[in-house]
């Protein structure tokens, strides 16, 4: 058995599912620890509305699976709207490292695999190989930083890293220039829970035309608003916190946060995957890296998406963000589209792209 740390901005037991979620569940499955150490809420970013208070703050507890650590110091990198704080607090994000407290990492622990991802957490890898100087390190490249808009100083932070990582893990083929000519990067992309997905859900749709959007992250309200007003003989289901329009409109169907397995009988049985970007610099690797599209591969569903993120696959297809026309084009197109043409040999279980790390880790 091997122990592994997770440094994310994610709680294990979140509703909202991502790779490391995934990732971390195999492992468990296959008998490994895992350990989550969650990063991006602080006493000065709660006060500026910039994070919440997270429960059982600053102390492990095991309430499931893994075993979790939400740190909360008094402050953590973050942007701010307010200019009179800007020279202050990027002068105080040079020690957030410092403020680490020694329950987090107690001197009897110790850890085989350490993975922290794009943000805020890249601030204590090299604390951490001093203390776990025979860990393997894996740089799991989530995001690019320009997409999430970090401060400065997280720039900082994974100049000052990449040299200690055993492996730099993009989940796009378009991210491997990033990093230069660095021996240690390796392009491995998602996977999906084949034996989940493979499972025979029943239809949750009572209306005959569905097309399905997942997650929140550069939503589209606009778009999704055209697409409803267009087809009104189709039902929309919006799946996210913040997937939701300001106005209401009847074929649209709000459904919120939602639990991940509650969410797979929708895309199972939908005619039509939605990723509805807003526009972003930098933001060409979601055709790769985004869990929806692969989970609508998986599901053999034609995807509309724009241009930037319709890359690599015949059954997405693109328009221009803002030309409404072009929009209803793909729309169109995607309702007409053979399903049956849609190959899914390429999608890896989660199982094999653990065994991909660990591979490249040596």
């Amino acid at each position: 058995m091997s122990r592994y740390l997770f440094i994310c901005g994610h709680d294990p037991d979140a509703e909202r599912k991502v790779d490391l979620h995934f990732l971390a569940r195999h492992l468990v499955e296959d008998k490994h620890s895992v350990s989550f150490f969650i990063v991006g809420s602080s006493l000065i970013g709660y006060l500026l509305g910039k994070s919440s208070i997270p429960p059982e703050a600053n102390q492990w507890s095991i309430p499931g699976h893994f075993s979790k650590y939400f740190w909360y110091p008094l402050f953590h990198p973050m942007k701010v709207s307010y200019p009179i704080l800007r020279q202050p607090l990027k002068w105080l994000y040079r020690f957030y490292a410092n403020l680490l407290p020694s329950s987090a990492f107690p001197p009897h622990t110790e850890y085989n695999v350490i993975l922290v991802e794009s943000g805020a957490g890249l601030a204590l890898i090299p604390l951490l190989k001093e203390r776990y100087p025979q860990a393997k390190f894996i740089y799991s490249v989530s995001d690019r930083l320009a997409r999430l808009n970090v401060p400065d100083i997280v720039y900082d932070f994974e100049k000052r890293s990449l040299d200690l990582f055993d492996l730099i893990r993009v989940p796009s083929p378009l991210m491997m220039e990033d990093f230069g000519d660095r021996r240690t990067v390796r392009y491995i992309p998602h996977g999906i829970d084949r034996a989940l997905f493979d499972t025979n859900f029943p239809s949750p749709y009572i209306t005959p035309k569905n097309a399905i959007s997942i997650g929140d992250s550069l939503f589209d309200a606009e778009a999704i608003q055209t697409l409803a007003l267009a087809y009104p003989d189709w039902s929309f289901h919006l799946f996210g916190d913040q997937a939701k329009l300001d106005k209401k409109i009847s074929n649209v169907i709000e459904h919120g946060e939602t639990r991940f397995e509650d969410i797979i009988p929708f895309i199972q049985h939908a005619d039509v995957g939605l990723a509805l970007y807003r526009d972003a610099p930098l933001a060409d690797y979601i055709s790769h890296s985004s869990l929806r599209m692969i989970q609508y591969s998986y599901c053999r569903l034609p995807i509309v998406t724009p241009h930037f993120s319709a890359h690599d696959r015949t059954h997405t297809f693109g328009y221009e963000i803002g030309n409404l026309q072009e929009l209803r084009s793909a729309f169109d197109q995607a309702m007409m589209f053979d399903r049956s043409k849609i190959t899914r040999d390429n999608i890896s279980d989660w199982e094999d792209i653990a065994n991909n790390i660990l591979k490249d880790l040596g």
